[in-house]
């Protein structure tokens, strides 16, 4: 069972991947893992969320970046984290492309 949909293609994006060999997740728990609390007094764990939202937000809300959790109860979860690769360009890209007189290339 997975919290979104399966992997993503990568083509201008960075994947990490964690995978953990302990119990793993209910399918229960795991089709609400990244969505936000409906009670924020009742809040248990808000940092997966969180951390899920704010990749979305780095990446324009782009759908396929945040962060993918699959299980499998009783043996194993897998954490993949999805971030667009931005890239600077016109002015910002010819100032990185100069280089700086700190940089130790430039010796």
């Amino acid at each position: 069972m997975s919290a979104a949909p399966d992997r993503p293609q990568l083509s201008e994006r960075a994947l990490h991947s964690v995978l953990d060999d302990g119990v793993g997740i209910t399918p229960e728990r795991l089709e609400t893992l990244l969505e936000p609390p409906a009670e924020p007094a009742t809040i248990q764990s808000f940092g997966l969320c969180n951390v899920h939202e704010r990749i979305r937000l780095y990446s324009q809300n782009e759908p396929s970046s945040g962060m993918v959790i699959t299980s499998e109860w009783g043996r194993w979860t897998r954490v993949d984290i999805v971030i667009k690769i931005t890239r600077p360009s016109g002015d910002e890209a010819a100032e990185l492309t100069e280089g700086s007189s700190d940089d130790p290339r430039n010796d």
